[in-house]
């Protein structure tokens, strides 16, 4: 019967062809069957049969396609025995084909046994060369989206945008409201100085007659209802000489007098 096993990286696959002996003695040495070692089935083989030891001697010689195996004799019995043998590196890496087994337990008639056994390939050949190579293959599908990330750090302030400075003034010059540092002063009638806490001879100056909501002072409107005509107010702004953050104002009438009133006056500058 066929017999499969495996040998080295490949199955091995061991057919027992025929069992021969020639029956000259009661002891005759026979193969009954090959099988792959338990426990090296890549390169051993079991052989089992009867006579192989006769009288404490074991076989003088055991081949496997004509290269010598080494062995050793796993069970003596009264009749039956096994060997255990190693397959010749030739063997392994041969080709496919039918590999004759010889056992023989001495040159007397009778006592060599003969079985063919079947193998495929069991070694390996050269590596081929690199195959070319294979087309691109399609683009995966898109994964999906990650977390959002965390925050970043804070900036630090950015530079300072254009800035306005700006005063209310009252009619007797006391600077009711505005941007820090700038103050306010009458000189005499209808003439004022305005001075800010910074060069604005580049700056954009803006001037206006306003109503001063309060009390004892001149353009103040008590009840609300009927604000007085400032449409007559004229105002000259010039810088005083030598200090470039010192504004005079003066204001007149349309008739060209000097008349004091309440004021805003503001420095748009970059």
């Amino acid at each position: 019967m066929p017999m499969l096993f495996r040998s080295r990286m490949a199955a091995v696959l061991v057919f027992i062809a025929t069992g021969a002996a020639v029956p000259v003695f009661a002891q005759t040495t026979t193969v009954t069957a090959v099988t792959p070692n338990a426990s090296d089935p890549t390169t051993k083989l079991d052989v089992y049969g009867a006579n192989f030891v006769v009288g404490l001697a074991g076989p003088s010689s055991v081949t496997l396609g004509g290269y010598p195996a080494s062995f050793v004799v796993t069970v003596d019995g009264a009749v039956n025995d096994q060997l255990t043998i190693d397959i010749p590196v030739p063997v392994l890496n041969g080709g496919p084909g039918t590999y004759e087994l010889k056992v023989s337990q001495s040159a007397a008639a009778g006592r060599t046994a003969i079985y063919e056994v079947a193998l495929p390939a069991t070694g390996s050949g050269p590596q081929g060369p690199q195959g070319i190579q294979g087309d691109k293959g399609d683009p995966g599908q898109p994964g999906q989206q990650g977390p959002p990330g965390a925050p970043g750090a804070a900036g630090g302030p950015g530079p300072a945008g254009p800035g306005a400075l700006w005063a209310l003034v009252r009619s007797d010059g006391l600077k009711v409201s505005g941007s820090a540092n700038v103050t306010a002063s009458e000189g005499h009638s209808g003439v004022y100085e305005v001075v800010f806490p910074q060069t604005v001879t580049p700056c954009g100056i803006i001037i206006s007659s306003s109503q001063y909501v309060g009390g004892g002072l001149i353009g103040v409107n008590p009840d609300f209802s009927d604000p007085p005509d400032v449409s007559h107010m004229f105002f000259s702004v010039y810088f005083r000489s030598g200090s470039p953050s010192h504004i005079v104002v003066a204001e007149y009438t349309k008739d060209g007098v000097l008349t004091s009133g309440p004021f805003t006056i503001a420095a748009i500058c970059q």
